[in-house]
């Protein structure tokens, strides 16, 4: 499973993926998620705020994958996911 997280959220003036949710932050809950799933892997695309988001959700077993390019928009961080998840990961 890819889980895209590499937005600036320009319009919102702040990380959304750094927003308190549920005692942690939205992207820690969206991996907690994916991960309940019972997806065969789940990678993070970072972009904006790599270093923060990195830190939150390392502990999580979660992969994490840069998109240098992620001010292009969300079609290249869905390359950079895709590209990033496992041989044969279905």
């Amino acid at each position: 499973m890819v889980l895209l997280a590499a937005g600036g959220s320009s319009r919102m003036g702040g990380s959304k993926q750094l927003l308190p949710y549920l005692g942690s932050t939205l992207v820690e809950h969206a991996a907690r998620t994916a991960l309940a799933s019972g997806a065969d892997e789940v990678v993070a695309v970072l972009g904006a705020e790599a270093d923060e988001i990195a830190h939150r959700l390392g502990p999580l077993g979660v992969r994490l994958a840069i998109n240098p390019g992620w001010e292009s928009g969300m079609a290249g961080s869905i390359r950079c996911g895709i590209e990033s998840l496992s041989p044969g990961a279905e």
